[in-house]
């Protein structure tokens, strides 16, 4: 089972002045994926434009401030923490660093049920179909996505990728 679940990510300025953010739930059920261990999937949008889609097996408060953490320490010092500058769509947040300054992007979680926990590949599989949907959908990749993964041992990706984009086209 595939729960849809969508979040504000609201820009919040830390008393240093560094970006951080809040996650506000978009409706009033239980929001599972805040605490949630169970690999998701996540889409990071602006309006109608696509910036990011991603998977993770953590919950998604970890995974969203795993993504500000690195992205302020790689401000800071101008270096990579552990290889990583986090999230490159945080810069719309930025003041410093955007010409625009955004104060909330959508985000829209799909958490999937314990049984995919180990299954990273399944969840890859699906990530890799969705951002080709939106490329064949759109016109262009997501704004900010660097990679993506995928594989051919999962074949109904492209049929859950594309009920996944039915929902958040």
């Amino acid at each position: 089972m595939i729960v849809l679940e969508e979040y504000k990510i609201e820009r919040r300025v830390m008393q240093s002045g560094e970006i951080s953010f809040d996650l506000v739930p978009m409706n009033e059920r239980e929001n599972y994926a805040l605490d949630s261990p169970n690999r998701l999937l996540y889409i990071i949008k602006n309006n109608h434009q696509f910036l990011y889609v991603g998977e993770a097996k953590s919950n998604l408060k970890n995974r969203v401030s795993r993504g500000f953490v690195s992205y302020r320490f790689w401000k800071r010092n101008e270096q990579a923490r552990n290889g990583y500058k986090g999230y490159k769509w945080i810069e719309l947040f930025d003041q410093k660093e955007s010409i625009i300054t955004l104060d909330e992007l959508s985000l829209k979680c799909f958490l999937f049920d314990e049984s995919r926990n180990d299954d990273r590949e399944f969840i890859e599989a699906i990530e890799g179909e969705l951002v080709f949907i939106i490329r064949n959908q759109t016109g262009q990749w997501p704004l900010y996505q660097n990679e993506i993964h995928f594989n051919n041992k999962n074949p109904d990706s492209f049929k859950i990728a594309n009920e996944i984009f039915q929902k958040i086209k």
